[in-house]
């Protein structure tokens, strides 16, 4: 075998160093992994329990076994309310961006809370959080009621947003969605 063909995680850190080297390489750490002390500090500014606050952590960045159950309490609904009132309440970007991951991976039915993540990408100015919010939208739109896919694509085309690159591909990637409803819904009707 090609010692080229070998799988990034099968390659010794000497064969990675490489991709480190300045001269040969353009290496770009897209994202590090916050601390968990900052991160524990700002879960305890949420107004929220106490109780509330230490799902809200597991959520936010626990234990992956623990996470994973909890996440699976979310999508049954039992964990939902909590969360969103933990998102809706969070300031810190990183804790918000967690808990904005956390809402997609737990698979849960988030269409009729649509305003929440609405504000979120209409408001935020962080592309992690707009992008996340996106994601949620994105699912979130071919489970909407007739009324609200024409309320949601109306507070679309209004978000007029500059500030950050790429919003409007992902603003009319949604509207796009929309749309895309409402022609089936227009068909149905006809």
């Amino acid at each position: 075998m090609n010692k080229d063909s070998k799988k990034e995680e099968d390659k010794t850190p000497e064969e990675l160093a490489k991709y480190f080297d300045e001269a040969n390489y353009n290496t770009i750490i897209v994202k590090a992994e916050p601390d968990a002390e900052p991160l524990a500090e700002a879960i305890q500014e949420i107004d929220i329990s106490s109780k509330e606050k230490e799902i809200v952590a597991i959520l936010a960045g626990g234990d992956r076994e623990m996470r994973d159950e909890a996440l699976k309490l979310v999508k049954q609904g039992k964990g939902k309310k909590l969360l969103l009132k933990a998102l809706t309440r969070e300031k810190n970007k990183i804790v918000k961006e967690k808990l904005l991951v956390a809402c997609w991976e737990s698979g849960a039915d988030l269409h009729e809370e649509i305003d929440v993540f609405l504000e979120i990408f209409e408001s935020e100015t962080e592309f992690t959080l707009v992008f996340e919010a996106f994601t949620i939208l994105e699912n979130c739109i071919p489970e909407l009621q007739e009324q609200q896919v024409f309320d949601t694509l109306k507070r679309l085309k209004a978000i007029n947003k500059q500030s950050i690159e790429n919003y409007d591909a992902l603003k009319e990637t949604l509207i796009q969605s929309c749309n895309e409803i409402i022609a089936i819904i227009n068909a149905k009707n006809n």
